[in-house]
């Protein structure tokens, strides 16, 4: 998905409210982000959708029926 990012798509990254663990994974920039979540998110948006909130489904459903892919 790191590919029709940088071709302008709009992509949207969903994480658990914790964020993707790849964020605490090293090596880490000088401003203390993971670098290799930088790399592989560059371009992307992120949004949390906790898995137990009751609306959990109504809004990944939201978000694949907005989907053109």
């Amino acid at each position: 998905m790191r590919a029709v990012a940088d071709f302008g798509a709009d992509v949207q990254k969903v994480e658990p409210p914790k964020g993707d663990p790849l964020r605490r994974t090293g090596p880490f920039t000088r401003g203390g982000q993971s670098a290799w979540f930088a790399f592989l998110n560059f371009n992307k948006s992120s949004l949390i959708i906790d898995a137990n909130d009751p609306s959990a489904n109504i809004r990944l459903t939201a978000l694949i029926d907005d989907c053109n892919i």
